[in-house]
């Protein structure tokens, strides 16, 4: 008889997995149950009953025919035979069952020839690759019944079979690929093995081979530094001999294949990475007072001590060391779990009330970190050791818990202080508790001392009162809350159940972990509460408690109902159900339900159903057939995780999106614990809107607590969250270690896994919301405390090892990305310990962002190269590292703060000093254009020429033509300052003329500015000064343009600040505020000191020129910002103070600020406006002196010879304005026509400006003569 189609598939390798007709099934419902199914669907033949019970029931056999029970019920569909066969005493699988098991497809032999065979064919291939597909991992992965010792012997010798057999596979793959002459696809195999294998040296060598037979040397080179690094690490061995001479073969380039033959390779140890864990511990020490033999001691402890390693398992502890006065256990391990501290005190306390009088225990807990290597935590470290020191302080029969473990278990328990313990090792001591015990709370908000107002969910809040409303009508309203952890569901119940008044029933049920294949948990533990359990009691008192609370709340239904859940509890009945186990299911449903709606019938019910995402599937059903029977007035709250996708029918689902971060500002200001504005800031930009996430982080930054113990609460909820995750979480560790953004090719790249492993592993962390984002590039962690917490859990030599991978591949793999972001190199570069080659990525990532405007960046990324120098010796490449990146430091900083920056000119002052030495003075040039770029010669008070003259010798000598353009550059800038602009305008045009091939980049990334723009910037003002205000205007909109189209804020904000200082010399308000208003704009976006200072006067300027006298203010703080920026230029910007005083009639006080520019200037050699400033004065003193004063017109005298010195024909132009002006009112308008026409008629463009409108006005009164 031929079994029919298989209907049933059992997934054994790797994450249990069950699937009966195409659909997931959930089932069997005990750890016990999947157990038995995949020991019978192993063995060969029927297995005795006393076997099975001897391997998961080695101390009572009482739960086998429940567990075959639930096997049959979830095992056995229509029209097939029965899944169990029942013999003699013995149990077997059926062979007939329509069952396929992927541990049979994977041992099975080959169609074409045997496994040990040396020949392959095409269908021996397919076929070793369908095997190779079906091992998802290690056998029944992640599953494990610690008390069941011979069950666990078992499971471990199936896991190493399969496992070696496994490695056999992967081997045989790459040869037969090889040997067929696909080298690529066996490579595939040979980095899987290695991922299985990373230890195993001939692993490691075959796969570098076939990296290097692949043409990927640059590869293959990076996976022996890898694996070198490793070991050296590690084990503190060097790579095996034949490793290294593969090596040396490929670096030389003298890598012959056929001398390289195909490695036969046996299975070595893998050792598991280590990890540090959050872990609680509990110690309990054991002793019998007044017994002193050794034999009788120890047998009056046997029995206690095996009382608390059964309490300890209860509470999902896990003994790590058993001895004869005294057991050691973890919480929190192998799988972390939320409130792990909880359940070690809970279990303290419960051993404490469980011990004889005869017996002295003395128990202690302590929560910390824990190094966690080979599974098993260290229990020789500090967290271990103090847990057993505190026993020691202990009164026999007391409870000590630490302060770190009363920060994880606040307000659910009663405790006293005792003091503070030290140890040596500890940085400081630790305060001890004693715990009396528990406070009655079952939740964070019942431990809560009090609850900060609720914020930020007034509107989901009136949809759940409108849902009561909508309840009490009759109309049953089922509500699915959802949201990750500590965004605020519970507590939105909570308010919710607060508000309503009147005369309801409330009842809450709570899903937890270690309960969720436990069928119908949440809603026994109900029953046990409002029955009044307590955990002593007998049976028959349990059944006596049910009776009676069945009979005083529902009557009718009591006799039938006391049938139907006694059996729930185990408790006995006078009349057993013949009932056949689906049956009973269902009427045991059904009666549950009508006792949930006799209830509501009394009264409208509230029934809250807590932590939806661990539910039991049986809970599940329950409250599915619940959803359906709408009728009743009954509001269902659920709360889940986002993994739980289920949805109600009929209901709708509430999802909870984060606080904003002005809502999350307003949560922690409400918790009134004094954090400054910047603090608050600070967590709500790291805590992604999670109202419980920033409340603990406020609460821990407000005592100051540092290390792990900061936010104990948060590691331990994430660290849970990143357990959950299984055989994903090492991928986790690679994509914390990337960022909390990372490329998901570059993921792949430093992966060990296989590409299907890979993506099996990426799609768990998508499902259990760790990460998200599009499966082709970008991913992230949803929230910046996960990838801090997947980080952090790994040790230091993991995490630097796993950044120098990075980077290598980086390198390798991604050089545009190496390229184009070098800081991404450079930080992981920093974080593996390759300080050398870290501190030349920081210099480049500097450069680059300066060339893009990003001076914070560029000035953050050099600081970090000078930081890491220490870490070098002390020699000549240090020191020329220091040169470079204390020069680039300085040309950022006067980008940022101005070109007077003290800062700046201490960072090229300590270049110049390191490159003192040097023989090429071409490598100087950077250093003393830096230093020239501040004005800083030997006096500040002189404009640097002979600084200006070395720079001009040194690019003659080197022939560089961007030293050519600096040294032109640096001399046309000092001339015209001097007033020398006949001089200054042939360097400022040789830049523009004589080299044009050279690109606007790279003179920003070498001159940190676009010296073209500079130049013609100059030219603009030159032009003005000579009389051409239209050639003038020209000019400086080349500078504007070409600056804008480069996109280099620094050249952008010179040009704009040289364009607003023209069109205020033009005498054009308007349009100086327009350009003044663009460069503010610009200046404050990019944080650029001085072009914001400038904006900000000239803003102030042309307000106050329009009649705003209240914006002289704002003149007065410009002129005070410009002057720290750039003290060289005080003179200059000051002017427009002095003119908007003049404008607003404060001539005395225009006067005073005059005199001190007229003397700054004078002693500074700042004369290019000197005729201006003689003007201005002169006008000051005619309007204090009614328009009569000698000086004033000795002033313009001396304003006309320093304009026609200076060939500045527009000031002349000015000058003689105003003397023209002053002899008419002399009347002595002839001699004024005559000088202010000759003046007047060398003009040829720019009539239509102010200055020239007011000439030809004043030419016009006068002609009459």
């Amino acid at each position: 008889m031929k079994k029919v189609t298989e209907r049933t598939r059992l997934a054994l390798l790797g994450i249990w997995q069950l699937e009966i007709d195409g659909q997931l099934n959930i089932g069997p419902n005990y750890n016990k149950g999947r157990a038995l199914l995949a020991y019978l669907a192993i063995g060969k033949g029927p297995q005795s009953r006393e076997a099975i019970s001897a391997l998961l029931w080695p101390d009572s056999a009482g739960h086998l025919r429940r567990v075959l029970s639930n096997l049959r019920t979830t095992l056995d569909i229509g029209n097939a035979p029965p899944c169990l066969l029942s013999e003699g005493g013995a149990l077997a699988l059926n062979p007939q069952y329509p069952l396929w098991m992927d541990v049979s497809a994977f041992t099975e032999p080959l169609a074409c020839h045997a496994d040990s065979s040396p020949e392959y064919c095409a269908g021996c291939l397919n076929g070793m690759k369908r095997k190779a597909a079906l091992y998802r991992g290690e056998f029944m992965a992640g599953f494990s019944i610690p008390e069941c010792e011979a069950f666990e012997d078992w499971l471990q010798q199936q896991r190493e079979t399969l496992r070696c057999r496994m490695l056999t596979l992967l081997e045989r793959l790459w040869q037969c690929h090889e040997q067929n002459g696909k080298p690529d696809k066996a490579l595939t195999y040979a980095q899987r093995y290695v991922e299985m294998e990373p230890w195993n040296d001939a692993g490691q060598r075959q796969l570098i081979r076939l990296m290097a037979v692949n043409g990927q040397a640059a590869a293959a080179l990076s996976q022996f530094e890898t694996y070198r690094r490793l070991l050296d690490r590690e084990l503190g061995v060097l790579p095996e001999q034949e490793t290294l001479m593969l090596i040396e073969q490929i670096r030389a380039g003298n890598f012959d294949t056929a001398r390289n033959n195909t490695l036969r390779l046996s299975p070595a140890s893998n050792e598991p990475v280590s990890e540090h864990r959050l872990l609680t511990m509990l110690y309990c020490g054991l002793n019998a007072p007044g017994v002193e033999d050794q034999d009788d001691l120890a047998e009056t402890l046997q029995l206690p001590q095996q009382q608390s390693e059964e309490i300890i398992a209860r509470h999902s502890g896990h003994i790590v060391q058993s001895q004869r006065h005294g057991i050691l256990a973890c919480f929190g391990f192998p799988s972390a779990r939320e409130n792990a501290a909880r359940h070690a005190v809970r279990a303290a306390l419960t051993i404490r009330d469980a011990m004889p009088a005869a017996i002295s225990a003395r128990i202690s807990v302590h929560s910390g970190m824990v190094i966690a290597q080979a599974g098993i935590p260290d229990i020789m470290g500090m967290t271990a050791a103090y847990a057993t020191d505190m026993a020691e302080y202990a009164e026999a029969g007391a409870v000590l818990i630490s302060e770190v473990t009363e920060r994880l278990t606040m307000g659910y328990f009663r405790i006293h202080p005792l003091g503070t313990q030290s140890r040596q090792g500890m940085a400081k001591p630790l305060a001890v508790l004693r715990v009396e015990g528990e406070s009655g709370a079952n939740s964070r908000l019942e431990s809560a001392e009090r609850l900060t107002p609720l914020v930020g969910r007034s509107a989901e809040l009136a949809q759940l009162r409108a849902c009561w409303e909508q309840a009490l009508q009759g109309m049953g309203q089922t509500v699915l809350i959802r949201g990750d952890a500590g965004i605020g569901k519970s507590r939105l119940v909570h308010d919710l159940a607060a508000q309503l008044t009147g005369h309801i029933a409330s009842r809450e049920l709570r899903c937890f972990p270690e309960f969720s294949q436990s069928p119908l948990h949440p809603v026994l533990a109900l029953c046990e509460s409002l029955c009044g359990f307590d955990t002593g009691d007998a049976e028959a008192d349990k059944l006596e408690k049910l009776s009676t609370y069945l009979l005083a709340h529902h009557p009718a239904l009591a006799d039938e109902a006391l049938k139907l859940i006694a059996p729930l509890f185990h408790l006995p009945t006078k009349t057993p159900s013949a009932l056949s186990p689906q049956t009973q299911k269902q009427r045991t449903v059904g009666m549950l339900l009508d006792l949930l709606h006799n209830l509501a019938a009394r009264q409208p019910l509230l029934l809250i159903i807590e932590d939806l995402h661990w539910c039991d599937p049986s809970t599940l059903e329950l409250l599915e057939a619940h959803a359906q029977q709408q009728a009743a007035p009954i509001l269902t709250l659920l709360t889940a995780r986002p993994e739980f996708r289920l949805e109600p029918k009929p209901g709708y689902t509430l999802d909870l999106a984060p606080l904003s971060v002005a809502e999350v500002t307003e949560l922690i200001e409400q918790l009134d614990i004094g954090l400054s504005e910047e603090a608050i800031l600070g967590i709500a930009g790291r805590t992604d809107g999670i109202p419980l996430f920033a409340e603990e982080m406020a609460r821990a930054s407000q005592i100051h607590v540092t290390g792990p113990g900061a936010t104990l609460t948060l590691q331990e909820l994430l660290t849970a969250r990143l357990d959950s995750t299984s055989e994903a979480k090492p991928t986790a560790w690679l994509a914390a270690t990337l960022g909390r953004e990372f490329d998901l090719a570059l993921l792949r790249r430093i992966s060990p896994l296989t590409q299907d492993a890979f993506e099996q592993t990426v799609e768990t962390l998508v499902n259990t919301g760790l990460i998200q984002g599009d499966h082709d590039k970008t991913f992230a962690f949803r929230h910046a405390l996960i990838q801090e917490a997947a980080y952090r859990s790994q040790p230091k030599k993991t995490r630097q090892a796993t950044h120098r991978r990075i980077a290598d591949v980086l390198q390798t793999a991604f050089p545009e990305t190496a390229e184009t972001q070098p800081e991404i190199v450079a930080r992981h570069l920093t974080e593996g310990g390759e300080t050398l080659s870290a501190i030349g990525y920081w210099l480049k990532a500097g450069h680059n962002a300066a060339l893009h405007s990003a001076h914070l960046e560029a000035k953050a990324h050099f600081e970090t190269g000078l930081s890491l120098l220490e870490q070098l010796p002390d020699d000549e490449t240090r020191n020329r590292l220091e040169l470079q990146l204390q020069a680039a430091l300085g040309g950022v900083l006067i980008a940022l703060k101005g070109y007077g920056s003290e800062e700046a000119k201490r960072h090229f002052t300590r270049a110049a000093y390191l490159g003192r030495g040097a023989g090429d003075e071409a490598e100087l040039f950077p250093i003393i254009y830096g230093l020239w770029l501040g004005g800083q010669s030997d006096s500040i008070t002189v404009a640097p020429l002979d600084l200006a003259e070395k720079l001009m010798h040194i690019a003659q000598c080197s022939g560089d033509p961007i030293h050519l353009i600096a040294a032109h550059y640096a001399h046309g800038n000092n001339l015209f300052w001097l007033g020398r602009h006949l001089e200054a305008r042939p360097h400022l045009e040789t830049v523009l003329s004589s080299f044009p091939k050279i690109s606007a980049e790279r003179l920003v990334a070498e001159l940190g500015e676009d010296t073209r723009v500079s130049c013609h910037s100059f030219l603009a003002w030159v032009e003005w000064l000579q009389g051409y205000p239209d050639r003038a205007r020209r000019q400086i909109e080349t500078a504007v343009s070409q600056a804008s189209a480069l996109g280099h804020a620094h050249s952008q904000g010179f040009a704009l600040a040289f364009s607003a200082t023209l069109y205020r010399h033009l005498g054009l308000p308007r349009e100086t505020e327009a350009i003044s208003l663009e460069l503010l704009k610009l200046a404050e976006h990019r944080e650029l000191g001085l072009w914001t200072a400038v904006a900000y006067t000239a803003q102030g300027w042309a307000m106050a020129a329009q009649g705003n006298a209240e914006a002289i203010h704002q003149v007065e703080q410009g002129v005070a910002a410009v002057r720290v920026a750039m003290k060289l230029v005080d003179a200059t910007i000051s002017l427009y103070l002095a003119d908007g005083l003049l404008r607003l009639g404060r001539h005395r006080q225009a006067l005073e600020c005059l005199e001190s520019i007229i003397s700054q200037a004078i002693d500074w050699q700042d004369h290019y406006l000197l005729a201006e400033f003689f003007r201005l004065k002169a006008e000051a003193l005619l309007a204090l002196d009614n328009g009569v004063s000698r000086e004033a017109e000795a002033l313009l005298h001396q304003a006309l010879d320093t304009a026609r010195q200076q060939k500045s024909v527009m000031l002349e132009l000015r000058a003689a304005i105003t003397l023209a002006r002053l002899w008419r009112d002399r009347g002595e308008s002839a001699q004024a026509y005559s000088m202010l026409n000759a003046v007047y008629r060398r003009f040829t463009e720019g009539f239509d400006t102010p200055d020239l409108q007011a000439a030809a006005t004043l030419l016009q009164e006068f002609s009459p003569l």
